[in-house]
């Protein structure tokens, strides 16, 4: 077997593996975070950013409440994100190995 054609196996394998890990990302499903979840880590956030500013004035308290509310929200859409973010590189993986071919 001639060098060139061993490259040339190693990369079709290569694409191919790319390809049906591709396959099998979009193929799994997984529901998006629904509403009550975000209102959920809003009340868990705000409940937990107000007992840690507890101790001090009702405006640290406020404060407080926002923050741990936002804080658990960007948690929450961080983790979506990074969800799209692989089904999206699966769907550029498809698309490219389709201009290959």
């Amino acid at each position: 077997m001639s060098p060139a054609t061993q490259v040339e196996g190693e990369i079709i394998a290569k694409q191919v593996a790319q390809r049906v890990e591709a396959e099998a990302t979009l193929a799994e499903y997984r529901a998006p975070i629904a509403r009550w979840q975000y209102f959920f880590w809003l009340v868990v956030g705000f409940v937990w950013g107000g007992s840690t500013g507890a101790w001090a004035t009702h405006g640290a308290l406020f404060i407080g409440a926002v923050a741990g509310a936002a804080f658990f929200l960007a948690a929450a859409a961080f983790r979506e994100c990074i969800d799209l973010r692989r089904r999206l590189d699966a769907t550029l993986v498809l698309l490219r190995s389709r201009d290959a071919f």
